[in-house]
């Protein structure tokens, strides 16, 4: 089983809630867990605890960070996500862990990122820019089962 964290800003949850349904194929076949941060409504109960999604951090395999301004701004993302996430792809390595921006809108991700020094799925453009959008869910998915299938 290979562990999935998805990391995004709120402000960005359509563009997650799409990556999830692109992603279901793959995580049939490749028995994907993959874990996201619920953001409940702000009157709602936490569904989770902060050493959970720690947890969840600390066991990922792939992370997949949707970056844009807002996830810039986000500074958790960064303070806490991001950092872990090289910290452990620099302890173990691209056969055990591995780290895939995905770029949703215009940022100066490349200048404040810790991502910087990792490609994104889909570059040169963003999702915001790329007509059909479609394209660009079918190509990121494509290299990411790529990816899967050297694991194997």
């Amino acid at each position: 089983m290979l562990r999935v964290y998805i990391s995004y800003a709120p402000a960005d949850k359509v563009y997650l809630e799409t990556l999830l349904k692109w992603l279901q194929p793959l995580k049939e076949k490749y028995y994907l867990r993959i874990w996201h941060n619920p953001f409940p409504k702000p009157w709602a109960k936490l569904p989770y605890r902060w050493d959970d999604m720690m947890d969840q951090l600390e066991e990922a395999h792939i992370y997949l960070f949707l970056g844009s301004y807002n996830s810039l701004a986000a500074g958790y993302i960064e303070q806490e996500e991001v950092q872990r996430a090289v910290a452990r792809h620099i302890e173990h390595g691209d056969n055990f862990v591995r780290i895939y921006p995905i770029l949703v809108s215009p940022s100066q991700w490349k200048k404040h990122s810790g991502l910087a020094a990792y490609p994104p799925l889909n570059a040169p453009l963003t999702l915001a820019e790329q007509k059909p959008v479609e394209q660009a869910y079918l190509k990121m998915v494509d290299e990411l089962e790529r990816g899967f299938d050297t694991r194997a």
